[in-house]
């Protein structure tokens, strides 16, 4: 029974990487995949034909309406306070951001945006490649731990297994909205989400705390009436 319980959770875990896998070369068939068809294009009085695909095309399109209404802001980065500042943030929110769970992405965001210099969406382009590091990170460590108060290990691979190809359509999606979106509109979303995520985490923090000061007092007292049951049977044992 144990030794099938094992290779479930063996199975299980393979489960989780072959479907992120799968969804991911999924989605590179499909935005490589060539539609049968050419679209000339004339330079200089030369004209090229080329094939394309659909999604390609699209992003194209995409892009370039966002190109027309929006302009990156990409500083020079020079030794100076503000790269000083920005990594010795960066590192601490990273390694903050990796013991709390959160990845980072709330302090890196603003960093960039506000210390460095970054426009927003370049902002949160970057912070996604700062985050996968820590994310990768963190996965590989917590892979052999194991839950403190029940026999399973620390990640659930079931309910990875159930969430993680939504979880890449979903960033997908939102890759695709962060190219349309306006600047302001991505600064009012950055605004909204890092206050309800601040928010919940400091409510979240409390609640925390008063929980671990009731076990602490419930084990100070209890560790107070086995040191006086003790000593009151080694006096009736004496006397």
């Amino acid at each position: 029974m144990a030794k099938t319980e094992f290779k479930l959770k063996g199975l299980r875990k393979y489960g989780v990487a072959v479907s992120g896998l799968l969804v991911l070369a999924l989605t590179t068939v499909a935005s490589a995949e060539q539609i049968p068809y050419e679209t000339t294009l004339s330079n200089n009085g030369t004209t090229h034909s080329y094939e394309s695909s659909y999604l390609f095309d699209l992003f194209n399109i995409f892009w370039r309406k966002s190109e027309i209404h929006y302009h990156h802001v990409w500083p020079e980065l020079e030794f100076g306070w503000r790269l000083i500042v920005g990594s010795v943030i960066g590192f601490f929110g990273a390694a903050f951001g990796s013991v709390g769970g959160v990845g980072g992405g709330g302090i890196f965001v603003p960093v960039l945006t506000l210390i460095i210099g970054f426009d927003p969406k370049t902002s949160t382009a970057i912070s996604k490649c700062m985050i996968t590091g820590a994310a990768g990170a963190t996965v590989y460590y917590c892979l052999k731990l194991r839950h403190p108060s029940l026999d399973l290990p620390i990640i659930d691979y079931d309910l990875a297994l159930l969430f993680q190809p939504m979880l890449l359509l979903g960033i997908s999606i939102g890759v695709a909205l962060n190219i349309l979106f306006a600047e302001w509109m991505v600064t009012i979303l950055l605004i909204i989400l890092f206050l309800a995520a601040s928010t919940k985490a400091f409510f979240k923090g409390v609640e925390t705390w008063r929980k671990e000061t009731i076990i602490k007092k419930v084990v100070s007292w209890s560790f107070s009436v086995i040191v006086e049951n003790k000593t009151r049977m080694s006096f009736s044992i004496y006397s």
